[in-house]
């Protein structure tokens, strides 16, 4: 007897899943509660991918939190421009000698180049002049900024470098530092070898292009090679 009531409540069991599957029409439950999304993989081959309502969130978040990484990094990035940008201009306008000039003029174009690529607003020069503010305070740079510099640097798209002033402290610097050296040599060897260097640095620094614009520049520089030359004929060997 007990074991056809066993065997009675089984059947009832397997009787009630089959109707129960049968009215599902065979889908998940799981499936229905949990919204899918289908994508396409290799332009034919999908691939289901399913999110809860909390699995959207954390997505959300986590894209949201990259987005101002982002943002943040590129704030910092053109703040980072801008201060190059000064520092360029400082640097060029400080040249003493023609290496200097060859360096920071190239460093100075890259560095508008960059700001214009860039597109920085006046939030970006704002920190950076506050950030400059801050090292001369703290002692960590020794130039503080005028309102003449910080008027220059707002005004960087219009700012027009008078670089032939430059090259004429340039050249005056660069004369009076060498003839310095010169007139203290004692060995004829060594003094022969600096002229020599000289005359062959001069020749290198006429075919730049930056100072080929002045040919006043050009004509001291190639006269000033000439000075050498003569001494280097009369410089005992």
């Amino acid at each position: 007897m007990v074991t056809v009531i066993i065997i009675s409540l089984l059947v009832i069991v397997i009787l009630y899943v089959l109707l129960n599957r049968r009215k599902d029409n065979g889908i998940n439950r799981e499936e229905i509660i949990r919204p899918q999304i289908m994508v396409s993989i290799n332009g034919g081959e999908y691939k289901e991918i399913k999110n809860s309502p909390q699995e959207r969130a954390n997505r959300e978040k986590r894209q949201l939190l990259m987005k101002k990484k982002d943002e943040r990094i590129m704030r910092k990035h053109k703040i980072w421009l801008v201060l190059r940008y000064m520092i360029s201009h400082r640097q060029l306008v400080q040249s003493s000698t023609f290496y200097d000039f060859k360096k920071y003029i190239a460093d100075h174009k890259y560095a508008i180049g960059e700001l214009r690529k860039s597109h920085p607003n006046k939030y970006s020069f704002d920190a950076a002049i506050r950030f400059c503010r801050m090292e001369y305070y703290y002692g960590t740079c020794d130039h503080q900024l005028t309102e003449a510099d910080i008027e220059f640097i707002l005004n960087w798209q219009s700012n027009i470098i008078n670089t032939h002033d430059i090259l004429k402290n340039v050249f005056v610097s660069y004369k009076e530092y060498w003839d310095g050296v010169l007139s203290s040599y004692i060995r004829p060897s060594a003094r022969t070898k600096r002229l020599q260097y000289l005359i062959e640095n001069l020749e290198e620094m006429m075919d730049l292009s930056d100072i080929q614009e002045y040919p006043d520049i050009l004509q001291g520089m190639k006269e000033l090679q000439n000075q050498y030359q003569v001494q280097l004929n009369e410089n005992p060997q």
